[in-house]
């Protein structure tokens, strides 16, 4: 891709995120859209076909990223603690930061972008979810079941009302995947 097009692209993705902290997606046009990041239409749809690809294009995007840095740390699901998954989660929410609000417009639902589908494909990678007794329905269950716990918790984390503290999180998102929610409480430390 040629710099010019880095250029739109960045410059309509930089665009998006500042309407959408103002307004939600369903309030932002095309038009809206390439006015505020300073290009034409015709340069928006050289890049993309609709303003949902953007964010189809940054969700790809963050879940490689998740991959990537699981994928350099060498634990698969059959031998993370719980311990490693309250420091993996934590990882993540802390490198989420302050959150980008294509995050927010993607977990309040975007139709058409299959985000659940997609964090639970993504789990069942980090997970490496390999439980030689379960079948391939039983390990898909397990991932959309803890992809949606987890995307819980990346929910949570993108309130403007709490105050964010990942580690805690972490603990609880890790008490709940190993222990279920009937368990025991975690300790406090």
């Amino acid at each position: 891709m040629d710099r010019r097009s880095q250029r739109s692209r960045r410059r309509l993705n930089a665009a998006l995120r500042a309407l959408l902290r103002a307004r939600p997606l369903s309030e932002i046009s095309v038009e809206q859209l390439a006015r505020h990041a300073g290009v034409t239409r015709p340069t928006f749809y050289a890049h993309y076909a609709q303003i949902v690809d953007l964010l189809d294009e940054y969700l790809e995007t963050l879940l490689a990223e998740l991959r990537a840095r699981h994928d350099a740390g060498g634990q698969s699901g059959s031998s993370l603690t719980e311990n490693a998954m309250v420091d993996l989660v934590a990882r993540i929410l802390v490198d989420i930061g302050d959150p980008d609000p294509r995050l927010r417009a993607i977990l309040d639902g975007v139709p058409g972008l299959t985000a659940e589908e997609r964090f639970a494909a993504t789990v069942e990678h980090l997970l490496q979810i390999d439980d030689p007794i379960g079948d391939s329905t039983e390990r898909a269950l397990s991932a959309a079941m803890m992809s949606g716990a987890f995307v819980g918790v990346m929910r949570s984390w993108c309130r403007d009302d709490i105050t964010r503290d990942a580690a805690r999180m972490g603990r609880a998102f890790a008490h709940f995947i190993f222990c279920g929610h009937f368990a025991a409480q975690p300790t406090q430390e």
